[in-house]
Parts: structure tokens; C-alpha cells; sequence
């Protein structure tokens, strides 16, 4: 694969071009070579240099420049074609992600159309974490189609311990029936290699309680299909 590097080159000059009768005087600054192309993956060197007095000299280029010079007259821009370096700092919310480097080479509008691409083996990555929950704290109110959801994202996956005061049994499920549970605390932990985090749901009651009439109302009703029968 080839790829076109560009150089641009500043020169300070203090002394005046010496002018020769009948012939032109030459460019203080030579290039060696002026263009070059370079195969993905090799490395390019170009020259400059000048034979004539100057203030300082060097490279300027996007990759690869050379600091400014006041003793030389010859100077060599150097670079190694490497594919690029990318640095990332991954979190949770990497795990799982897939990275790949693509490469396109543009040799302008006289170069092959599309642009010539080439593609790494993609990089799969796994992200290693402890569980967090998004809360501390969680509030239910009783009803027979509520759960108890401790479930958290974690690497490795978590185990999960609960403790209660209204629990008898030790559990290891993620989720709990609301609807078997009484009014109450109830702390959930997960927990893997790299840590652990906790979070309480408080359990209420509906706070509906049958009022006298309704329990005067069931009791006639009950009386009556007592006689009925």
C-alpha cells in the first residue's frame, strides 16, 4: 500500500543571491528528493540543504518535523510509515465494545477512485468492573405484581446475598416476590472479584384496611348464604 507524504521546508537567508552576467541564479534551497511516494509500512528520508549563510533551517511537517538549525547547511526529515496509535481509556460501558483501524489512501484526484482502503482484524474488548447500582435506595408498595429487583451489569457476574429481618432463609436469587414479603428493609449485595455494592428496598403496605361497614356488609352476606343453603 502506498501512501504520499508532503514536507515543507523554511529557510531564513541573510546573505543576497550572488548575480552572474548572462545566467540565472540558483535556488538557495535544494530538496533530495522533491516528491516522493512510499510503499504502507517503509520509511521515507528527503535532504535539504543550502550553500548559502542563513539564520536557522529545518523541518515543518505534520509528521516527523525537525527543530531549526543555525550550524548546519544539510538537514534530513526522517519517518517511519506506522499505522497510528490509538490510546483509549475503557470503562464499563466498553465492555463488549469492537475496534478495528481502516486505512484509506488519497492520492488526489488523478489516484484510484474510490480511495483503496484496507481494514485491521477487529479487537474485540472485554471490560472487567465491579457492580454499582443506580441507587441506593429503592421504595415498593406492596402488590402481588411487584418484585424485588436487585439485578446489576458487572464483570465477572455477580452473586447476590439478601438480609432481612422478616427473612428466614438464606437467598441467592436476584429478584423477590413482594407479594410473599412483609412490610419492611431489605438489603440486597452484589458482589464479584472487584467489589460490591448494596442497595435497600423498603416494602410498604397499600395501607388499605376494611372499614366498619365493609365488615358489616361481608357478615350479613355471609348470614345469608348461610340460610340460603
Amino acid at each position: 500500500m502506498l501512501q504520499l507524504f508532503f514536507g515543507f521546508v523554511y529557510l531564513s537567508a541573510v546573505s543576497q543571491l550572488v548575480s552572474l552576467t548572462g545566467a540565472q541564479a540558483e535556488c538557495p534551497v535544494q530538496l533530495n528528493p522533491q516528491r516522493v511516494v512510499v510503499r504502507y509500512g517503509g520509511s521515507v528520508a528527503a535532504n535539504c540543504n543550502t550553500s548559502v549563510l542563513h539564520k536557522g533551517m529545518g523541518w515543518e511537517a505534520s509528521q516527523g518535523g525537525v527543530p531549526m538549525t543555525k550550524n548546519q547547511s544539510l538537514i534530513t526529515w526522517r519517518l517511519k510509515t506506522i499505522s497510528y496509535t490509538l490510546l483509549i481509556r475503557p470503562d464499563r460501558a466498553d465492555d463488549g465494545a469492537q475496534y478495528r483501524c481502516e486505512a484509506e489512501l488519497d492520492l488526489g484526484a488523478e489516484g484510484p477512485q474510490p480511495h483503496p482502503t484496507i481494514s485491521s482484524k477487529p479487537l474485540n474488548v472485554e471490560v472487567y468492573y465491579k457492580p454499582q447500582h443506580s441507587s441506593s435506595t429503592e421504595t415498593i408498595i406492596k402488590d402481588d405484581k411487584v418484585m424485588l429487583d436487585c439485578t446489576v451489569k458487572a464483570n465477572p457476574a455477580p452473586t447476590y446475598t439478601w438480609r432481612s429481618d422478616h427473612l428466614e432463609e438464606k437467598i441467592s436469587s436476584s429478584e423477590l416476590k413482594s407479594s410473599a414479603l412483609s412490610p419492611g428493609n431489605y438489603t440486597c449485595t452484589a458482589t464479584n472479584a472487584l467489589g460490591r455494592d448494596s442497595k435497600v428496598f423498603i416494602v410498604k403496605s397499600t395501607g388499605i384496611r376494611p372499614t366498619f361497614w365493609t365488615v358489616l356488609t361481608f357478615f350479613q352476606l355471609s348470614v345469608a348464604l348461610i340460610i340460603i343453603i
